[in-house]
């Protein structure tokens, strides 16, 4: 019986099912995928190139966290200093008031009636009976005047004052048993929840609400003093406040790094080190500690003499505080900047890589369906040849008999 050893057209036919078929698995593998490199094995040199660009793109957006943290924490500096600025506006006033020799210690601060606040862990009660040990009471705000100056000596938190309806519900009256005729009241309140808030709290926004007795959570207690209770000059009393309070800025911190120690800050926004600099601001430097650090005796404006020295401390404060504002505000424009330049490179980035990566799906669904047809022929031809010899030997095998 003839045989034939070798098919030839088979063997083509074969190499072609195999070619096609993988070209149909590569077409769908992107077409499922998204990606150009699903396959890394099928273009090294792009690949390579795309990760290039990944990683980039990530060093960028590193670069892009360190300056938003940086911008952060640059506002919340101009946020304290703006605080600053309003507190040596007051200062100065008060000690060019104090310079006015045609009014008594007692009369030069301006208003009779002047308040302090006291730190400490107080209920309602407490802080009604310290208030009265120390010569006041507690602070009992009659008018919007009486409300601004309450607002001013605040150091931020929350705090006791002197409004009660413990007596009769509802019938709200201070300490010294005048009805309120002026309120500030939150929104919804007072709202006695669970019956048993009679005693007034005032919030670091200057709004009131009701609190019971009981609660010792608050900052402490806003004491009044009158004229005849003290022999404080009041102007004295509201400086040490607010030199208190700049003084306590210079402790103040951002994610446990501090805001004014005086540290040059450096931001690094590339691999490349480009960092952007500014200098630090010390609230602590003599221009500012000069304004808010008392004499040996504890006075701020004690005499004429002392006042008008107190007055061109403060005047240098205040213009050292414009500088290091300016300087802060030009270091966020930097920031910014720098901000909206590596925005840039990353998307010239990104859309790079995505011509690189992305698949076309219209090109690529044509090369799929190309494929799918080529390997249907080419498993219509392999059949073909595979039954070619058989037709060829069952010839001959005729012939011969």
């Amino acid at each position: 019986m003839t045989s034939i050893q070798t098919n030839l057209s088979a063997d083509r036919s074969a190499r072609l099912l195999r070619a096609a078929s993988e070209d149909v698995q590569r077409s769908l593998l992107k077409l499922t995928s998204g990606n150009q490199f699903a396959d890394p094995s099928e273009s090294k040199t792009e690949y390579m190139i795309a990760s290039r660009h990944r990683a980039r793109i990530h060093r960028l957006q590193a670069g892009r966290e360190n300056l938003r943290n940086a911008l952060s924490f640059s506002q919340t500096q101009e946020s304290f200093l703006e605080q600053a600025a309003k507190a040596l506006s007051r200062m100065r006033e008060l000690a060019l008031r104090a310079m006015d020799v045609t009014m008594g210690d007692q009369q030069s601060g301006g208003d009779e009636r002047r308040f302090e606040v006291v730190t400490g862990n107080f209920s309602w009660t407490q802080a009604k009976s310290d208030a009265e040990n120390r010569g006041g009471k507690l602070a009992c705000i009659k008018s919007a005047e009486d409300q601004s100056s309450v607002e001013a000596v605040m150091q931020g938190g929350s705090y006791w004052i002197g409004g009660t309806d413990e007596i009769t519900e509802g019938q709200w009256k201070w300490v010294d048993g005048e009805a309120m005729s002026f309120e500030n009241w939150a929104a919804g309140e007072p709202n006695d929840v669970a019956g048993g808030e009679n005693a007034l709290q005032i919030y670091a926004s200057g709004k009131w609400n009701d609190l019971p007795a009981t609660n010792t959570t608050l900052s402490g207690y806003v004491i009044e003093f009158g004229s005849e209770d003290s022999s404080v000059p009041a102007h004295e009393s509201e400086y040490s406040a607010l030199a208190a309070f700049v003084e306590s800025l210079g402790s103040k911190a951002f994610n446990q790094v501090s805001l004014f120690a005086g540290q040059t800050m450096q931001v690094a926004r590339d691999e490349e080190s480009n960092s952007l600099q500014t200098r630090g601001i010390d609230l602590a430097a003599t221009t500012y500690s000069s304004a808010y650090t008392p004499d040996g005796d504890g006075y701020f404006l004690r005499g004429t003499a002392q006042a008008h020295a107190r007055l061109l401390q403060v005047k240098g404060a205040i213009e050292q505080l414009q500088q290091d504002r300016a300087t802060v505000g030009a270091f966020a424009k930097g920031i910014d900047l720098a901000d909206r330049m590596l925005t840039h490179s990353t998307d010239l980035l990104k859309q790079t890589l995505g011509r690189l990566t992305d698949v076309n799906i219209a090109e690529e669904s044509t090369r799929f369906a190309r494929d799918q047809i080529l390997r249907q022929t080419a498993t219509a031809m392999l059949a073909q040849a595979n039954i070619m010899p058989q037709s060829v030997l069952r010839l001959v095998d005729l012939e011969r008999s």
